[in-house]
């Protein structure tokens, strides 16, 4: 109901936020590649490249409506707590923790 809401609310061209929650696996990666990106770019922080087809998260964006779907070119505002405001370095080895070798 809450994304409903936010949904009807959206006005094109604004940001949309959402949370999305997977459970690790172990040994299993989440499905996606990200960019660290610094600067004075809109989209300093984490810039999600690739959502790989099959992937847990690519599994995820089946169930949900398309408007909170993680897509290429979506930021990642926030990993395990690791909020925005923390430095993007700081997201990106909670990003990257745990990841299969």
């Amino acid at each position: 109901q809450q994304q409903q809401q936010q949904q009807q609310q959206q006005r094109p061209g604004e940001p949309v936020h959402f949370e999305v929650v997977i459970d690790r696996q172990p040994g299993v990666a989440l499905g996606l590649d990200v960019a660290l990106v610094q600067g004075a770019s809109v989209n300093t922080g984490l810039v999600v490249e690739r959502v790989v087809e099959g992937g847990p998260l690519d599994q995820r964006n089946k169930r949900s409506k398309a408007l909170f779907r993680v897509q290429p070119g979506d930021t990642i505002l926030d990993v395990n707590d690791i909020a925005a405001w923390q430095p993007p370095g700081r997201r990106a080895q909670e990003f990257a923790r745990d990841r299969p070798q």
